[in-house]
């Protein structure tokens, strides 16, 4: 069975950290970014560029309520590769289902079908909610999430117009005359780890993403989707996306010694933060390579997974 692999662009580098080396920018990675992040359009395109060079499938825009805007993102990486399928991480309910529907139509559209949308219910420590002026509970989220991916898949997909009438949405003559060229439209994961959004997922995900675990945990976790999915009359299981943060190393004491490496520049960084001195070079200079590049992406397509299996990993 096939895997994919998928890696992350940011809208900026990691030049909140003390250095540029690849040991310091795995440091700023494990630690929260510094506000405000803005667009930096040289470093997406370069990003980008860089992912297809090295033969990642594709990359995901992360989505922030203070963060530039996803779409926007995804239309300059889009623009400036060839290859590269670039999946849009988006929150139901701070836009309308229809809008973003056309959104994305669009971006399939211009780039050739190479788009995807990833659907997030919640956020870290809750703030992201309250700034876009969601204040809905769980309960209610996942409720208006199921309204909303009925309508944004019909805008996707119906050649004809249709109306719709919910607890949180109303619509009427919902219709776009922007088809994504993907048929019948780009592949829509959504997070499956909890069973409220196992249930959600198992209805109208093509992928159910969740992070990485032991083999025997995920075993659990694919086997409770399937029967999800077989539940909601699926004919088809859903593919599965496992997002991982993978330090590696020619050998396991070199990867051991990476992860000593790593928290001691995590160490460094946050002393640097905090009005400290700046690490000098004996430190930046460790782990002078990316580690996720070209080789590491070959090793990979030589697995052969049991299920169609998405991979979340990050070139630092």
């Amino acid at each position: 069975m096939p895997i994919e692999l998928r890696s992350w662009i940011n809208p900026q580098s990691y030049n909140n950290s003390y250095s540029t080396a690849p040991i310091a920018r795995e440091a700023a990675y494990f630690t929260p970014v510094p506000e405000p992040v803005t667009a930096d359009p040289d470093y997406i395109s370069a990003e980008a560029r860089e992912y297809e060079a090295a033969g990642y499938d594709s990359s995901i825009i992360p989505q922030s309520a203070t963060w530039p805007d996803v779409t926007v993102t995804a239309a300059w990486a889009l623009a400036h590769t060839a290859r590269l399928r670039v999946v849009v991480a988006h929150r139901p309910g701070t836009q309308a289902p229809t809008a973003s529907a056309r959104a994305v139509a669009t971006l399939d559209r211009v780039s050739g079908g190479r788009t995807g949308v990833h659907l997030i219910l919640g956020s870290a420590g809750g703030s992201d909610l309250p700034r876009d002026g969601d204040l809905l509970d769980r309960a209610g989220r996942y409720r208006r999430a199921a309204e909303y991916l009925e309508i944004f898949t019909g805008v996707l997909t119906r050649a004809e117009q249709f109306d719709f009438d919910g607890e949180f949405y109303q619509v009427r003559g919902a219709f776009s005359g922007v088809k994504p060229v993907q048929s019948p439209r780009p592949v829509i994961s959504l997070p499956a780890e909890s069973a409220e959004a196992v249930e959600l997922a198992a209805r109208h995900a093509d992928v159910l993403a969740f992070h990485g675990a032991s083999r025997a945990k995920a075993a659990a976790k694919i086997a409770e989707a399937k029967a999800a999915a077989a539940a909601a009359g699926r004919s088809q299981a859903p593919g599965f996306w496992v997002n991982l943060n993978l330090l590696v190393g020619e050998t396991d004491e070199a990867a051991r010694q990476h992860l000593r490496d790593l928290e001691e520049s995590i160490r460094r960084l946050q002393e640097f933060r905090s009005g400290g001195p700046r690490p000098g070079d004996d430190h930046v200079n460790v782990h002078s390579g990316r580690h996720l590049g070209p080789s590491f992406v070959s090793r990979c397509r030589a697995t052969r997974p049991p299920e169609h299996v998405m991979c979340l990993v990050h070139a630092l």
